[in-house]
Parts: structure tokens; C-alpha cells; sequence
């Protein structure tokens, strides 16, 4: 995009000149794509969105609100005195925003978007999920309800053993309804004895595999599957009362012990990065022109600007009586720097430079006072002119 504009209505003078562009990543441009064409531009982001809050407000619900009054005695992080929640939860959304409660809520002073209080960036955080898939808290679809909604080793362990079982088992010729018996057998006989490991894991393996055949035992039914090691361990913790040690929410993870939270590192979190490049260049027409007329210059001078005042348009007239570096500055009243005339090499002469009372965009500034400095090289010297409109 250009644009001309010009002294008055007839165009006759050109005072400034804006060019314009911009550069999106693409194939039309060339930036910010591979060999065949595809966007590769992404930006490696190490913190992802969490929150402080959640948790402590899940415990407060669970032991003032929730309908069932053993869970908040049962889960292994509740009733915690010695505040080993550590880290915030990561994906956590903050407080539920009440528009009569400052304490809710947070106000940004920089885009004014309002947010969730306790809302964090994390670089370390846990995975902590009480909803599950439908977002209703405890309603007995969360796949991390056996160890107190926390990923824990204990849940890693389980999520692990039960794939590897089940497949091995297959691979070997079984049925897949014994494949899960024995997957959900190898969780259970980690925490009790065989016999009440080996019931488990049946039941187990019905439960799943009842399901897999009414969903019409497609591919896309394994995902069926998935629940298999939430199934065995909440199999374990009601056949020992929640005893069993199934439960290792209430620590962080402790290398000795081999149990625990799970405290997530976010290294590598990358998202695209499509960049778009803009360049704005402003010009102004500044009519530098040498005094032909003028006697032969004896010494740097300035010799003032005329008219003054002036509307539109004023020139200011110098000598340097050698080459040298000229800079010719605008300032307002204020000592703002409004624009630059001239910045370079001049011969020597005597010199005639015209300011059409533009800034260094190209807008027109408003009536009043301002100030010109003229430098040649280290030598400095001002004047002042007045703008009418």
C-alpha cells in the first residue's frame, strides 16, 4: 500500500509518503514453510496453564457438600495438615468467577480480561482430575478415582501392567476375554492375595469385555480397554475397604518408597508460530535545496525560517562552509521529537530545507511552538518558529 500526501487540496506538492506491506507465512511469501510447502514454524513454550485453587476447593466440597461423607475420609490427600500439595494443578481454571466477590477473580490491567483467582503459568505441576469425562465431579466416570483423582506412580503402574498383560496374553493365543482376566489379575496381586486378585480380575474381564461386544467389537471399541486398570484397582480398594495401600495421593512421589503424586515437568509444550512481518517506512518531502545564489560559506550558520509563522509550509536556511555530517531535528514545546528532516552528508554550501509541519508519520501536528536544531558534525545550533492554522 502507498500513500501520497500532499501540501493542500490542489496536490500540487507532495509533503510525505507512506509504503506499506506485509509478509504472511506461506508459500506465497516463502517464510515460515518447509521444502513442499507446509507451515513448520512453532515456538517451544516450557509453562502451561494451572491454578492454586482447585484442589483445596474440591477438599471443602467434598467435606461440607458432597452427598457422600466417607469419600472426603477415604481419599489419601484430604485432611491433609501439613500442606504436601506442593504444586498447583495443571489445566486447572481458578476460582468460579462470582461477579460480587473481588476475591473470585482477577482483572488484567494490560487486556482488562477477566479470570478465574489462583490461575498460574506452571513449569511443574500435577494432574489431578475429579470430573472425568462429563465434567460432574465423583459421578464414577474418573479413571484416576482409586488414587484420590491424582496420577500417581501407583495409577502409572497400574495404566502400564494392564496393556502389556492383556496383549502378551493374546499374542500368546488367548481369548480376549482371558487376555483381560489376566491384565486386570497382574494389578490386583500387587496389593492382595491371589484368590481375591484372581475373582477381581474376572470380574473385571466380564464387565469389559460385555461391553466391547455391545459396542459391536469394532477397532474403535478398544477404547474400551482403557478403563481396565481404574476397574482393577477400585476392585481392590472395595475388596480391602480402601486399606490396601491402592490409594498414594497423599504424598509426593518418594523414590524409596516407589509410591505417590506425580509431579509433572512442562519442558516442551509447543505451540505454531505463524508469523506475519509488516513494514510501515514514513517519508516526508523535505525540498533540500542549495542556494546557488549565495556567496561562498565562511562558517556553519543558520539564518532562521520564513515564513514565520507559517501554514502550511516553512523553510529553514543553513550554511556549513564544509562537508560534514547535517541532522536537522523538529521538536515541539515539550521537547518531543516531532521529526527529522535531514540525517547525512552534506557538501559545503548554503542550504534551503522545507518542514510542512508533519511528524515523523506523516500526520499533520497540531498549531503552536516548535524548536529546529540544527547539527553539523559536533556543532549545534536552534531556532523557533510558530505553526498557525
Amino acid at each position: 500500500m502507498v500513500t501520497v500526501d500532499y501540501t493542500d487540496d490542489t496536490h500540487a506538492t507532495p509533503a510525505g509518503l507512506e509504503i506499506y506491506w506485509e509478509a504472511h507465512d506461506g508459500v506465497a511469501s516463502g517464510l515460515g514453510v518447509d521444502d513442499v510447502g507446509e507451515l513448520n514454524g512453532v515456538t517451544g513454550v516450557p509453562v502451561a496453564p494451572a491454578d492454586t485453587v482447585t484442589i483445596d476447593n474440591i477438599e471443602a466440597y467434598l467435606m461440607y457438600v458432597h452427598p457422600d461423607t466417607n469419600l472426603w475420609y477415604n481419599l489419601g490427600w484430604t485432611g491433609d495438615e501439613e500442606g504436601t500439595i506442593s504444586f498447583p494443578m495443571l489445566g486447572g481454571s481458578g476460582h468460579t468467577i462470582d461477579p460480587d466477590d473481588p476475591d473470585t477473580y482477577e482483572v488484567s490491567p494490560i487486556t482488562g480480561d477477566t479470570t478465574g483467582a489462583g490461575q498460574v503459568a506452571a513449569n511443574w505441576g500435577y494432574i489431578f482430575d475429579p470430573v472425568g469425562s462429563d465434567g460432574a465431579p465423583f459421578n464414577g466416570d474418573e479413571p484416576l478415582a482409586p488414587t484420590g483423582y491424582f496420577f500417581t506412580y501407583n495409577f502409572l503402574e497400574a495404566a502400564s501392567i494392564f496393556p502389556e498383560v492383556m496383549n502378551a496374553h493374546l499374542a500368546a493365543g488367548a481369548d480376549l476375554e482371558s487376555a483381560l482376566a489376566a491384565a486386570a489379575d497382574s494389578i490386583a496381586i500387587i496389593y492382595i492375595d491371589a484368590a481375591t486378585s484372581a475373582y477381581i480380575g474376572a470380574s473385571v474381564a466380564s464387565s469389559l469385555y460385555a461391553d466391547y461386544v455391545a459396542c459391536g467389537g469394532s477397532a474403535a471399541c478398544a477404547a474400551i480397554f482403557q478403563a481396565g486398570p481404574t476397574m482393577a484397582l477400585i476392585g481392590v480398594q472395595q475388596a480391602c475397604d480402601y486399606d490396601c495401600g491402592v490409594d498414594d495421593s497423599g504424598w509426593d512421589y518418594d523414590a524409596e518408597d516407589g509410591t505417590g503424586r506425580l509431579v509433572f515437568e512442562i519442558d516442551n509444550n509447543c505451540i505454531p508460530d505463524n508469523t506475519t512481518q509488516r513494514v510501515n517506512t514514513f517519508w516526508a518531502n523535505t525540498a533540500l535545496e542549495v542556494d546557488e545564489e549565495a556567496p561562498l560559506a565562511q562558517k556553519f550558520e543558520v539564518y532562521g525560517n520564513y515564513p514565520n509563522p507559517f501554514n502550511p509550509s516553512t523553510q529553514i536556511k543553513f550554511a556549513t562552509e564544509k562537508s560534514s555530517n547535517v541532522t536537522i531535528t523538529i521538536y515541539s514545546i515539550l521537547g518531543q521529537e516531532m521529526t527529522v528532516l535531514q540525517n547525512g552528508i552534506l557538501n559545503a554550501g548554503t542550504y534551503n530545507i522545507s518542514w510542512f509541519g508533519t511528524d515523523h508519520y506523516g500526520n499533520k501536528v497540531p498549531s503552536g511552538v516548535y524548536f529546529y536544531e540544527v547539527r553539523s558534525d559536533n556543532r549545534i545550533q536552534k531556532g523557533k518558529m510558530l505553526l498557525l492554522k
